[in-house]
């Protein structure tokens, strides 16, 4: 099967906000306490997709994964420019669609766009706990730099900060 790589448009919110709450929710059960569960929930992200879309922000860009009409993956990046840095902020999978090179191609596509913009460096976050996640972005070349303590959206955790000092993708054999 193929799936087509775009631009998210305002019309794809409904579909991310149903994607990112059940991904989440299935990814962060028994990692997340309860209350920061209950916290993201359809109509919260529902409405942050809707704005996050509705707006033009020339440094934050989305981008889906659409299979015969289906949107299985999307991808949310920032650039900051003054610090020649990318900031991949969601990847998310639908998790019957995994090991099909949907996460690679949208990461692919987000450090594009990243290089394209000038920036140097790509990072993100991934919460202690989210070993596949982790696993994935280190056979993709990430290094773990470290494991600090960040106030998230919903609740404190440990996050592991994923680096590359180049935005390009090095699979690991």
């Amino acid at each position: 099967m193929t799936f087509e790589i775009r631009q998210a448009i305002s019309a794809d919110a409904i579909k991310i906000a149903k994607l990112h709450t059940r991904v989440w929710h299935a990814t962060y059960a028994g990692i997340a306490p309860q209350s920061a569960l209950d916290k993201l929930n359809l109509k919260q992200r529902t409405n942050d997709w809707t704005a996050t879309l509705g707006t033009v922000a020339p440094d934050s860009q989305t981008y889906v994964a659409i299979d015969r009409d289906n949107l299985v993956g999307f991808v949310h990046f920032h650039i900051n420019k003054p610090l020649a840095l990318g900031v991949v902020q969601n990847l998310y999978i639908a998790p019957d669609q995994k090991n099909r090179g949907i996460g690679r191609q949208l990461m692919r596509r987000a450090f594009a766009n990243i290089a394209d913009a000038n920036c140097n460096t790509v990072e993100l976050a991934v919460a202690d706990g989210n070993d596949a996640a982790l696993a994935f972005y280190q056979y993709l070349g990430g290094k773990v730099q470290q494991k600090p303590v960040v106030q998230g959206h919903f609740w404190r955790s440990k996050n592991w900060i994923v680096r590359w000092d180049e935005p390009k993708l090095e699979e690991k054999q």
